[in-house]
C-alpha cells in the first residue's frame, strides 16, 4: 500500500520470491528475478516486481499453466 516502508516491501518481495521458488519443481525454472524499487533504482519504496524464466517445455513435465495453478 502507498506509505509502505522500502523494508517492509522488500520483506514483502523476498517472501513472494520464495514461495515462487518453492513451488517450482527442479529444472523448471531457468531464472528468477525479484526487484524492490527505491533506493538506487530511484522508484517509488512501496513497489516491485518479480520475473520467472521457465525452462523451455521440452525441459519440464508442466505446463505454464500447470505451474501458474
Amino acid at each position: 500500500p502507498e506509505g509502505t516502508s522500502f523494508e517492509a516491501m522488500d520483506a514483502f518481495m523476498q517472501e513472494l520470491y520464495r514461495t515462487v521458488a518453492d513451488s517450482l519443481r527442479p529444472g523448471e525454472r531457468r531464472a528468477i528475478i525479484q526487484v524492490t524499487a527505491g533506493g538506487s533504482t530511484g522508484g517509488s519504496p512501496n513497489s516491485g516486481f518479480l520475473n520467472i524464466f521457465l525452462a523451455d517445455a521440452s525441459e519440464r513435465e508442466r505446463s505454464q499453466k500447470q505451474i501458474a495453478e
